[in-house]
This record gives C-alpha cells, structure tokens and sequence, in this order.
C-alpha cells in the first residue's frame, strides 16, 4: 500500500509517519509546508515533498499510485481568515488532485470539538451519534474550519464515490506537547490561571494511541462513510491531572479555583458587558464557548474499538507522566 500523509511536520503527523514506517508493506510519502524540517521524514523512510495546499498547484508526483491520503494538514492559528485559507481551502485543493486519481480511501483527521456540546446535558456520553453544530456564528475559528472541512469532504467524496473516513481525536497529548490543555482552565495573561471545575473528565488521548486509530482508519474494511471518535480508556478528572502536574512540576502559578456555574455567570457578565459597550469591552469568553470546553461530559470510544480493531496501548497516567517529566527536563513554561 501506498500513502500520503499531508501534514506530515506536524505533532500527530510526524507519529503517524513513525508508524507507518514500521508497516513493512507501506510506502509512504510525507507532505510538509514549503521551508519544514524534513530530516526526521527522510530518516523515517518517507519520500518528502513540499507543498502549499492553500494555493493550487501540480500534486501529481506526490500522489502517484497513491492509495489512501491521510489529511491531517489543517490550520490551527492565526486571524479566521488565514484558518479557513489552510484548512478548508487547502482541503478543497487537495480533493480536486485526489478524486484526478485512484484512490481507494480519504481518511480525514478532524476533532471532537465539531460536536454542538451545548446539545447535551452534563454528565451525557459524548459518542459518534451525538449533533454537529450547526451554529457556527457562536463557534471559535478553529471549530468553524474543522466543522465546514468536515461537510467539504464529505460532500466531494460522496459525488466522486471515493471512501471517506473522518477520525475525530480528542485532545491529543504527549512528549513535546505543552503540559496545561484547555480543558483544564483559562489563563489570564499577567493575572491568573482560571482552574474551572475539577471533576470534569479530560478527552485526553496520547499521540502514539492516536496514531495508530488513523493508521487503522485506511485499513479497517466496512467503514467507508464512518466517524470515529478517538480518546483513550481510563480517562483522568481535572483534578487528577492536576495531582500529577504539582507532584510533577509543581503547583500552577496564580492558580484560581472557579466552578463551572461561577464561571457561566462570569461569561454572562463579559458577554453583558460586550453588548452595551458595542465591542469596547471585548468578548474574551462566551457561555456557549464555555460549554463547548468545560461542561462534564462522558466519552466513549467503544465504536473505534469495535470497528476499527483499535485498543490504545498506553495508560493516561502514564502517558501524562511522560509528557510532564519531558516538560520539566525542557523547561516548558507552565
């Protein structure tokens, strides 16, 4: 088999290249920006081309008899703009090359956070059955561009009869990774660090299990057309996470506790304010935002289990101490 994995510089790509190297029956070809690092690539066994995908250009080379692409290419900062220009502009370039060729599957890597939480009560399971949001208006640009990525593929490859397969990773953790994910709480620049709530459960899963649920993603037979949502078992609370950090790297500076309702009322004030100053106090946060980040959810991962053949290897205890004792030999600013 023969791959294209666009992205390949990136966090989970380049684990997703260090695995399929390992496939001795995988070809692989690694598409990185134009500028990239392409040593640890090359080193893999990969074949390295550099691409822009936001503009349009020949990918004939990189997609030669190339069987499954898995994109993972996507932007995650910058104005809205430049997010919709690197993902859902990239990815509509991307499928105009691929459905030229013989592909057998498009495997999308996209996010939980497409999902509209605001739909569910607290405490209710978060699975592949649960709403899209579709109001979009109240989303943040990266939701935005993953949400209409999503509907692109999905609607390119359904006219062109190509397989498509949408992974849906939690937040992806690991070595190299910055220690605090959102989950856990807002930081104020220059002021504090907003710890809200404290038994939510975090959709943690460690890079290496991710990796291989996206490998199994072009592999799995029966699943054209699925999503799968990809988080790890055993999944800690806030506040464990937060145990292992201090014992770890110490306590958070300028911690402040906050729970989960007080921070709504607090998101109400700021969205109060926004309105009667017409913008002059910015909207740092909204209700709907903080719903979509830090109401308690349970999530599953049993239908990735079953249908695509994947177990995730590594505990998140241990893989939380990994990243955390990487961080303290980095000195990662917390």
């Amino acid at each position: 088999m023969k791959v294209l994995v666009t992205g390949a510089g990136g966090y989970i790509g380049r684990q997703l290249v260090r695995q399929l190297a390992l496939q001795s029956d995988v070809s692989v070809n690694a598409m990185i920006r134009p500028g990239g690092d392409d040593g640890f690539l090359e080193s893999m066994g990969a074949t390295v081309f550099a691409a822009d995908l936001a503009t349009r250009q020949d990918m004939s080379a990189p997609l030669e008899n190339v069987d499954c692409v898995f994109h993972l290419a996507a932007g995650t900062a910058g104005s809205h703009y430049e997010m919709m220009l690197n993902t859902v502009v990239a990815t509509e370039n991307l499928l105009q090359e691929c459905l030229r060729q013989r592909l057998k599957r498009f495997v999308l890597v996209s996010s939980l956070s497409v999902y509209q939480m605001t739909a569910l009560n607290a405490g209710a399971c978060l699975d592949e059955t649960c709403p899209v949001d579709d109001n979009l208006n109240a989303r943040d640009p990266y939701a935005i561009v993953k949400i209409r990525q999503e509907r692109l593929v999905r609607q390119r490859c359904t006219e062109a009869g190509l397989d498509c397969v949408v992974i849906r990773p939690g937040k992806i953790y690991g070595p190299g990774d910055h220690p605090i994910p959102p989950q856990l709480g807002l930081r104020i620049p220059g002021v504090c660090f907003l710890f809200i709530g404290g038994r939510n459960i975090l959709p943690l899963t460690h890079v290496a299990n991710c990796a291989e649920a996206i490998l199994k993603g072009a592999t799995a037979p029966g699943i054209e057309g699925e999503e799968f949502n990809i988080v790890d078992d055993n999944l800690p609370t806030q506040r464990q996470f937060l145990n292992l950090y201090k014992s770890i790297l110490g306590r958070i500076p300028h911690r402040i506790w906050i729970p989960y309702r007080g921070f709504l009322l607090l998101a109400f004030f700021l969205e109060t304010a926004a309105r009667k100053t017409k913008g002059n106090i910015p909207p740092v946060i909204s209700r709907y935002r903080a719903a979509n980040l830090w109401k308690n959810f349970r999530y599953s991962n049993e239908k990735a289990k079953k249908r695509l053949g994947w177990t995730p290897r590594i505990d998140p205890r241990e893989g939380i101490k990994e990243m955390l004792l990487a961080a303290k030999g980095e000195n990662t600013p917390s």
